[in-house]
């Protein structure tokens, strides 16, 4: 054999080899994302909108309810089951959906805790489990997630304090884990979330005073924590920096006296605690097309941080 074509022939089979292992790998792929949802779908306990039926080897598990794929790998990227009244738990492998984007799952009765193998998604962006009945702490390896920007787990049964290690999450725009058991202080490492434009979680067991960290976010739309931690954050600053006493007359003197002056502090906390809430209802309501766009939640929440800010500024408080 000439040496020109004996290189033409290697060529021809290492291109061949390099062909059949894509396609060995992209099967492989494709079978572990369509045993990791069968997984899930037996993880399922209850399903009265039958939404589970199409979940079967009569169809491409593409095409199931609720799954979306990238149509060039054919790898599962979205798992959206929003307000189908599910009831179930979420299973370990879900780690093994590791082209996930996305999963939302709010408005359903899943219980149990947040598998850990959730952080075993490098890809996934949003994360939506609220309206559930989700128990167990937070997992603190989402921080593994570096590409999440949503974190809402709204309104369910989590306890535990707020992992320190979400910090790391240097993309995370929302996060949101109101109406809940949580615990303990509010990290100072919340504070480095450079992109953080959402925080809320009010309606937990949260103690201390709001960290300096994370009022440094005051550029950014702060969600209000939570009215209790505000009062002690400003008990706070006024122990810890002047005398109590004359911070007291030097109020009286700007007011001119006016015994309204605290009054009117709460009823500015208040109205903005009143105007977040609005917001978050109707973020939350039950048909998708009422709901707010983000654009316009973000506009509100800014609206509501200059109000209270030019209040502060007028009154020197």
């Amino acid at each position: 054999m000439e040496p020109s074509n004996f290189f033409r022939w290697i060529v021809l089979v290492l291109l061949i080899s390099v062909l059949e292992s894509a396609i060995a790998s992209n099967t492989s792929g494709n079978e572990t994302d369509r045993i990791a949802l069968l997984d899930f779908k037996n993880h399922i306990t209850q399903d009265p909108f039958q939404i589970m039926s199409s979940w079967n080897d009569s169809l491409h598990f593409c095409n199931w309810v609720g799954v979306k794929c990238n149509p060039t790998k054919g790898r599962v990227t979205i798992l959206n089951l929003e307000s189908q009244n599910l009831f179930g738990s979420i299973p370990p492998s879900i780690g093994n959906l590791t082209f996930l984007t996305g999963i939302n799952l709010v408005n359903n009765s899943f219980h149990g805790e947040i598998p850990q193998e959730i952080g075993r998604l490098i890809r996934l962006q949003h994360l939506n489990l609220s309206y559930n009945s989700f128990s167990g702490k937070i997992p603190s390896n989402l921080s593994q997630c570096g590409e999440l920007t949503i974190i809402w787990v709204t309104k369910n049964e989590l306890v535990g304090q707020i992992p320190e290690q979400l910090g790391l999450l240097s993309k995370l725009v929302t996060l949101a884990a109101e109406i809940n058991h949580l615990s303990g202080t509010i990290p100072a490492s919340i504070g480095n979330l450079s992109s953080l434009y959402i925080l809320s979680l009010m309606q937990n067991s949260l103690r201390g005073h709001v960290p300096e960290q994370v009022g440094l976010l005051s550029e950014r739309v702060r969600d209000i924590v939570d009215g209790s931690l505000l009062l002690e954050e400003e008990e706070y600053v006024e122990v810890d920096h002047v005398n109590e006493e004359s911070k007291m007359e030097e109020r009286a003197i700007i007011s001119d006296g006016d015994p309204q002056s605290s009054n009117a502090r709460s009823g500015i906390v208040l109205d903005c605690l009143v105007s977040v809430l609005k917001i978050g209802l109707s973020c939350s309501d039950s048909l998708p097309g009422n709901r707010i766009p983000m654009n316009i939640v973000a506009k509100k929440m800014h609206a509501i941080r200059d109000s209270f800010l030019k209040f502060k500024r007028v009154n020197r408080i």
